[in-house]
Parts: structure tokens; sequence; C-alpha cells
């Protein structure tokens, strides 16, 4: 309904019963209202899939259809649009069954006015609108019900794998310290490279099983922050020396009231994600700018000229374990949207595909109000 005006489709094939409708919906809602008529079951379904339309007042009995045949048609292309059935005295037994299968009301021809006409309309719009959010809140809570079920076994794995990945990487440490043998430092450095991949999954597990924890709050250099997750990329992608272009647009630091734990594990996986993006590609680049206006706000913006994201992608980029990368959790920028929006602020992305990713984050200086 757009702004309090409501669409009726009345499916009628009697001409006076149809006009008398029409009248009393007048007296009722005077110029609050608009009427679709259709005198046929095919002419009503046509219409309904057109779509618009708030609530539908059914005449079961039809020349193209009849009885609880007409209501099954009309609720599968209503597209959840309540129906309120018109019935003759001899037909009590049929609207009653039609309620029972989903209506929600009947009124008998005849012995109903404007005022019962406007009541039925309003409440049938209105039960349909609870029914629909109480599906809705199901929904909600069973996902949540099944991914406190996926964060509790991720912790479980999580922890039975650390052991082994632990003696792993001890032996590796022995052994390549003993061989000293050219030809098995390839093979080294691959294993070290997979228990770093396995050991940062275990990490993203942990920390979504446990959840995003409401910030505790402390002043925190975000300049130095942002340095530190930059030195981290710079040693763990040593090998390609890739450039980072940084620009902190404040005197003399950005000082900002946030969680230090949680601002490193934003900062770092945006960063990572960009040094991901630009790993295989030539004259590949990152830029970090931030600053601090006189809104109390902080803007911080990672920029590199990686592979990009897919138009398509971009609406789903923050969802839980979606990801494009072939080693990706899928758990990063979902953690990070949390973040952000459990310190005030939001996050954006925008991106070509082949060409480039901007990641804006915008939070305020200091902590918000309760």
């Amino acid at each position: 309904m757009a702004k309090g005006r409501i669409s009726i489709l009345l499916i009628e094939d009697n001409p006076g019963d149809a006009r008398l409708v029409e009248e009393m919906l007048k007296e009722a809602f005077g110029e609050d209202f608009e009427l679709f008529r259709a005198d046929r079951l095919s002419s009503g379904l046509k219409r309904l899939f057109e779509g618009g339309i708030d609530i539908v007042l059914l005449d079961l009995t039809l020349p193209d259809s009849q009885e609880l045949h007409t209501l099954n048609w009309v609720q599968i292309q209503a597209k959840g649009a309540p129906v309120v059935v018109l019935t003759g005295i001899d037909d009590q037994k049929v609207a009653l069954e039609s309620v029972k299968s989903g209506a929600q009301d009947y009124l008998i021809k005849g012995q109903f006015d404007s005022r019962s006409l406007a009541r039925a309309i309003r409440y049938a719009v209105e039960r349909q609108d609870t029914m629909e959010n109480l599906m809705r809140t199901q929904e909600e809570l069973e996902q949540a019900k099944r991914l406190s079920e996926i964060g509790s076994l991720a912790a479980v794995v999580a922890h039975r794998l650390r052991t082994p990945l632990a003696a792993i990487h001890l032996a590796t440490f022995n052994m390549r310290r003993k061989t000293k043998d050219p030809q098995m430092e390839r093979h080294f450095s691959n294993i070290e490279k997979k228990l770093e991949e396995s050991d940062k999954l275990i990490t993203s597990l942990l920390y979504y099983a446990g959840g995003v924890k409401v910030p505790e709050y402390e002043i925190v250099n975000l300049s130095d922050m942002l340095d530190e997750c930059v030195s981290m990329m710079e040693k763990k992608y040593e090998s390609q020396k890739i450039p980072v272009d940084r620009k902190y647009r404040s005197k003399p630091v950005i000082l900002i009231d946030a969680d230090p734990f949680q601002m490193r594990e934003l900062f770092c996986n945006l960063i990572s994600n960009s040094y991901d993006a630009v790993y295989d590609r030539q004259n590949g680049s990152i830029e970090i700018y931030a600053e601090s206006d006189k809104e109390e706000l902080v803007k911080i913006y990672v920029r590199d000229n990686g592979v990009g994201i897919d138009k398509e992608d971009l609406k789903t980029v923050f969802d839980l374990f979606f990801t494009t990368k072939v080693h990706g959790t899928g758990l990063g920028l979902n953690v990070s949207n949390q973040i952000v929006r459990l310190h005030g602020g939001h996050i954006d992305i925008e991106s070509e595909k082949g060409s480039w990713t901007l990641v804006k984050v915008t939070m305020p200086l200091n902590r918000p109000k309760p």
C-alpha cells in the first residue's frame, strides 16, 4: 500500500453485486482506494500477474471456475496478497472451508455493509502482514540456529586441527635445519605456505565461532595501526615487492576511540585482500588513504589495481562464506562489516572487474553514544 492508498481486486461475475461492493468501498475509503474489476478467474489471474494488488475480494463461483478450485488459483498468483471470500447464504460451508484453506475471511452477500467490508479488508491486510513477519522471524531464528551450530562445529574442528599442524610445523623446522639441501628447500617452503594458509583458516573459524564481541574501547593510533598491518603484509608477500602508497591527512596523527584488536583484524584483512588481488599482476599497487574531518568522522580508503570484483558479486561480498578466492574462507569481509557496524560506521566496496577495487570505511572518531 502506498501512503495508505489500498489497491483492491474484485473478482465478481455478477454486475449488480460488483456495483454494490464498489459503492460500499467508496463510502468506506473515500478516495483512498483503487479498484480493479474482473468477471472471470482468467482475467483476475492476469491482473494479479501484473502485481500491485493489496487484497483480493473473491466470489468463489465464477463462469470459468468453481469453489475452492477458484481460491487455489488465486492464492498461487496473488503473491502474498490476502483474500476475502464473498459468498451467498447457501455457500457458507464452502466459505468456511476456504478460510481453512488460507483465505483471511469471508463475507455473506446481502449481510454486510460498508463498515463491515472495510473492517474485513483492514483486518485481512493486517493479519497477512503479521503472518509474513512471523514467517520471516521464524526463518531468521532457524538460520541463526544453523549458524550457531556451524560456529560450534567450527570451533571444535579448529581446536583439533591446531595440534597436528603444530607438530607438522615443528617437524618441518627440524628437517629444514638438519637437511640443508637446496633441492628440498622448495618443498619446505611449500609446506610452510600451506601451514600458514591452514593457520589463517583456523584463526578465521575461531574468530567467527566466538562471534564479534562488543568493542572494548580505548584510544588507538590509527596511523600506526595501518602501518603495522602493512608491515605484516610486506613480510608475508616479501617476494612480490608490492608498492603501498600511504597518505594520512591529519596532524599530527589520527586517534580514534575503538577496540584495538578489532581494528587490527579489520584493516589487516582489508589490506591482505588487496595484496591477494594484485599478487600475480604486473605493476600491481595498493593505496591507503586516511583522514579525519570536522564532522568527527574518520575515513579510510584501501584501493588496489588488482583483479577486481564482478558487478553481481558486489551485492553479496559481505554474505557469510561468500568468497571468490581459491583458498578463501568467506569470513573476512563478513566479520569486517560486523566490526565496522559495531563501531557505528559503515563499509562500502566499489570495483571494476579486471581493473581495480576500492574499499571505503567510515567510522566516528569517538565511541557511539548508547
